[in-house]
């Protein structure tokens, strides 16, 4: 890894910016699914589950 120098910081920045771009990656693709199965109940007629319905089911998971 010559070409990122030996800096601990910088080989903590790469690994913590991998940890944030992981968790936003995670979230965003809840909160995404959360609006489509909201958007297609909408179009079926119904009232569907709440935006927040997949983080819910994440945090029963786990």
């Amino acid at each position: 890894m010559s070409w990122l120098g030996n800096s601990s910081l910088t080989i903590a920045a790469i690994i913590g910016g991998s940890i944030i771009l992981a968790l936003l990656g995670a979230f965003f693709g809840l909160l995404y699914r959360g609006i489509d199965r909201k958007l297609a109940a909408h179009m079926q007629g119904r009232i569907g589950p709440p935006i927040i319905q997949p983080f819910r089911d994440v945090r029963k998971l786990l």
